[in-house]
């Protein structure tokens, strides 16, 4: 049996929809440098359209302060809860698991999608996940990250590859997603943490 996907599930901002809703924020709260519009954007826009619209219109109604609002003051004026935040996760390990190493490890700052990846399946392996194998699997990823979160679950800091797991020299890859915390990582002197 194959599952449907969710309504608007993967469906990313626009760039005219975050350019309209940011140079509205701009009239309102002051301008901001094109490297930090850059840095909003990519950390913005797994949020689908409407959602980042509703967002922006609760801020301009009910934020107060003079200066512009940070990342995380437009992340929770959107209302992302247990269910849209599991959506932008998993959406992004969808996104990402193709372009990356199968034997390195990858950390989204994220310990209950690090959970929910590896019960599914080994990194080594999901990066070769077919697309009816990513839609087969999605919505149950989604339940089980919300589930996970739901039970305050502690998750783990990092999802292992192949390399660490033989006991070979790897590397760390950082995705970010708008919530990530990323821990500071101790561990062998060959581990290098690398930022994409």
């Amino acid at each position: 049996m194959r599952l449907s996907k969710p309504n608007g599930f993967l469906k990313k901002m626009d760039s005219k929809t975050f350019n309209n809703c940011f140079s509205i924020l701009q009239t309102q709260y002051g301008t901001i440098s094109k490297d930090e519009i850059k840095n909003y954007y990519q950390l913005l826009k797994n949020i689908q359209n409407d959602i980042f619209e509703a967002g922006v219109k609760h801020i301009l109604q009910n934020y107060t302060y003079t200066s512009f609002p940070k990342i995380a003051d437009i992340y929770k004026a959107c209302g992302l809860d247990a269910e849209t935040k599991a959506k932008v996760a998993i959406a992004k390990l969808r996104e990402v698991a193709p372009k990356k190493n199968s034997g390195n490890n990858i950390t989204f700052g994220d310990p209950i999608l690090h959970q929910v990846a590896m019960q599914f399946d080994r990194w080594e392996n999901m990066v070769f996940w077919s697309s009816d194998q990513w839609n087969y699997n999605m919505a149950k990823m989604i339940d089980l990250y919300i589930a996970l979160t739901k039970l305050n679950s502690k998750g783990e800091p990092y999802i292992s590859g192949y390399y660490e797991k033989q006991k070979m020299s790897y590397k760390t890859n950082q995705i970010s997603l708008p919530w990530s915390l990323f821990p500071r990582v101790e561990g062998k002197k060959n581990l290098m943490i690398r930022k994409d």
